[in-house]
């Protein structure tokens, strides 16, 4: 694309003529573009975004944040987060958060806030500096997951687990899938962890079109110039080859069933070694027959959790 400006030329009144400057903006638009699926990943990402100012007054509130706090934007934009307290965060965790934060660092831990409706959740946050390009900060980030059902959940079971310890040895293949599921769901815990460095990607299903930030590049060892831009390049290409077709069928059958998914594989770094990543997506688009247009979510590296485990 071109641009041009013109200036008359204006002698006594008279028009004489014009000149006329062309301008090649097409790296303007492509960044404007990037810059405009960076804010539809973010706007439409499955955990709940806030951005505050050094004042920390809110300025910026995702959709998942509306959701999970029934506030609009409009109640939450201006405010300090301290309105979402609901009394029940002790003044330990609140000064270790703001000691963190005020020195420039990151902070992660649990929380308890009060929605609109009065009821109260207990989310994972995590908060983190947003700097400039000279180290300045000037805003803070925040990421959050309601981890509410998740919490009863694993209290259920944990009662359960108990209960099934004062059982007779036939069951005890119960109990051992019951401390099997708490396991799981304490580990989904630690998503939150380190949303502030997940791949965020976006998905153009009919195109098959891709962006991802370099996030998503940097946690396997990428460029983003080493690929083209589409899921085949970006995600399929990197797949373990003995769970590729299963990893694919399973997402786009979720994409499509139930608009949303949360799946476990293994991508090749660039070292040629496979690291396990967390993927969670959502449909946002789809055609008049129902079918997923477009999907936006996330990556995590669990290289970590997995190497516990063994």
């Amino acid at each position: 694309p071109i641009e041009d400006n013109t200036h008359p030329i204006i002698r006594q009144g008279k028009v004489l003529g014009a000149v006329v400057v062309f301008q090649d903006i097409t790296h303007r638009k492509n960044a404007e573009a990037d810059l405009q699926k960076l804010w539809l990943a973010v706007e439409q990402n499955p955990v709940a975004i806030f951005i505050t100012n050094l004042n920390f007054e809110i300025e910026y509130v995702n959709n998942s944040f509306t959701e999970m706090s029934g506030y609009s934007r409009e109640e939450s934009i201006g405010k300090n987060p301290r309105f979402l307290k609901s009394g029940y965060t002790s003044q330990k965790t609140y000064q270790e958060m703001w000691d963190r934060v005020l020195q420039g660092e990151v902070w992660s831990g649990e929380l308890n806030d009060r929605c609109k409706d009065g009821h109260e959740i207990a989310v994972w946050s995590k908060i983190s500096p947003v700097r400039q390009a000279d180290g300045r900060i000037t805003h803070y980030l925040a990421i959050q997951e309601d981890i509410s059902q998740k919490k009863l959940l694993t209290a259920e079971l944990d009662a359960h687990r108990n209960n099934l310890e004062n059982l007779v040895n036939e069951r005890s293949a119960e109990l051992a899938a019951a401390v099997e599921t708490i396991k799981v769901n304490e580990e989904r815990f630690g998503f939150a962890l380190d949303a502030s460095n997940d791949g965020i990607w976006d998905w153009n299903i009919q195109t098959n079109h891709t962006y991802c930030n370099q996030a998503y590049f940097r946690m396997l060892g990428y460029e983003s110039n080493d690929f083209e831009p589409n899921a085949q390049s970006h995600w399929v290409n990197l797949l373990h080859p003995a769970e590729r077709d299963d990893t694919v069928n399973t997402v786009m059958q979720r994409l499509q069933s139930d608009g949303s998914f949360e799946v476990e594989f293994r991508m090749m770094t660039k070292s040629g070694d496979f690291k396990w990543i967390l993927s969670r997506g959502k449909t946002v688009a789809w055609d008049e027959q129902g079918n997923p247009i477009r999907a936006v979510g996330t990556h995590t590296d669990l290289s970590a959790r997995k190497q516990i485990e063994i």
